[in-house]
């Protein structure tokens, strides 16, 4: 080709690619994999962002990126010349939906977020969440992935599948999990699934950052003293299993739900996380704080009275009723997300050591193995050290298989982590 005529070929080209200046709109063109130079030529066509395909094709070939275009679904400006058109397609530069998981969603409710905001199927959710080679691909051995969908906000390339969808959040667990948390559970003796489900319990509770150790601290007290946990998260989360739905409000008959997760019934962790935590809550969970406290209720801002004993928890009942922060102990309704929980409750008026009785009779409530741990944590918190090996925690959620009668009477046998000390009556727990 002589020069003349490369030059008029250039001069054309240049004009080509100048375009007729951007005005902000936005299309959004699919461009489906394998598509060539011809028929993306024609989709941009068919949109209005393209007026000769002639010359895009030449302009293509010319920069030599006829092979390289990338299918997708891009959002493209209006205005823009072929040259921009074709660096955005060539680079991958794909359209990008936001979407916000909030702390302390389960599952299910992640499932039926994704259908909301993403138009995924929540049954393909599901589904991707317990597909045995991707749980096996991020090492995890539990039947699912709760509590591995690291709650975030994420940027997806359009289109987005639910198989997409639950990789990208487990790829952001495991690059959120420190290596100085897999140290911590070999000094714990625990799994990670373990350290997540009390973690999950901790997120479900607590509504300040600065008492999520402290809440930790509670329950991990309570394991280590054979006491149920007594988390109304776990309950929630069996009713969800069971219903599709939380309730707004526990009743008594809720807390007889016969179910694996209910920690009124089932001694030792249930088997496995009730919802998503956040890192925050997963840190507490490693690193609880060495607190004597077994009890604890919520004043009228949603901050926790913790109490040693069950006298000193009544009592902190009975003040928080005489101040008129009673309303502070009412189930709370959880703020974004459409999450539904509690800080805690107020007890029932009455007898309210009725169920505290009849929860120490060893005949109706089995006792769960002890936890020995010696902790190594940092310099910013101190754990528990208790002579002896380490035992797993009660994994599946079953009751001992021979409860005995606790020999010490001095260590308190009964009673809620929180401020529950239920009547036997019907109708809702009194708030």
């Amino acid at each position: 080709m002589s020069g003349r005529r490369l030059a008029a070929l250039g001069l054309a080209t240049f004009g080509l690619a100048c375009g007729n200046g951007e005005t902000g709109e936005v299309v959004r063109v699919t461009i489906p994999p394998g598509a060539g130079l011809a028929p993306v030529a024609e989709s941009l066509a068919a949109h209005g962002l393209l007026e000769n395909r002639s010359w895009f094709r030449l302009l293509g070939r010319l920069r030599r990126v006829d092979r390289r275009l990338q299918a997708g679904v891009y959002d493209l400006p209006r205005g823009a010349s072929p040259w921009r058109l074709l660096t955005i397609i060539a680079s991958g530069k794909v359209a990008t939906v936001s979407f916000t998981v909030p702390e302390g969603l389960a599952l299910p409710e992640l499932a039926e977020l994704a259908e909301e905001r993403l138009g995924i199927p929540t049954e393909a959710f599901r589904a991707a969440a317990g597909d045995p080679a991707l749980l096996r691909k991020y090492g995890i051995s539990a039947p699912g992935a709760e509590g591995y969908l690291l709650p975030e906000t994420y940027q997806l390339p359009l289109p987005v599948t639910a198989m997409g969808l639950v990789e990208t959040m487990l790829q952001q667990f495991q690059r959120a999990w420190k290596p100085s948390w897999d140290r911590r559970l070999d000094s714990l003796g625990w799994t990670r699934t373990e350290a997540l489900t009390l973690a999950s319990i901790v997120e479900g509770e607590a509504r300040y950052d600065d008492e999520r150790a402290t809440i930790a601290g509670v329950y991990l007290n309570r394991l280590r003293r054979g006491m149920p946990l007594q988390a109304d998260p776990t309950v929630q989360y069996a009713l969800l299993l069971a219903t599709g739905r939380r309730k707004p409000r526990l009743f008594f008959k809720d807390y007889a739900f016969r179910s694996p997760y209910n920690t009124y019934l089932y001694p030792g962790l249930p088997p496995g996380p009730v919802n998503s935590p956040g890192l925050r809550s997963i840190e507490a969970a490693l690193y609880p704080a060495a607190t004597p406290y077994l009890y604890f209720v919520a004043g009228p801002d949603g901050r926790h009275i913790f109490s040693r004993t069950l006298t000193e928890h009544l009592g902190a009942l009975r003040r928080l009723r005489g101040s008129g922060g009673g309303e502070g102990a009412r189930v709370r309704r959880r703020e974004g997300g459409g999450r539904e929980g509690r800080a805690s409750r107020a007890p029932p008026q009455g007898n309210s050591l009725a169920y505290s009785r009849a929860a120490a009779s060893t005949s109706s409530r089995p006792r769960i193995p002890e936890i020995t741990a010696t902790p190594t944590p940092p310099a910013a918190s101190t754990g528990f050290t208790s002579p002896g090996r380490t035992r797993p925690i009660a994994r599946q959620g079953r009751p001992a298989a021979s409860p005995s009668r606790r020999r010490n009477p001095s260590i308190p046998m009964a009673g809620p982590a929180s401020d529950l000390v239920p009547e036997p009556l019907s109708g809702p727990i009194p708030q």
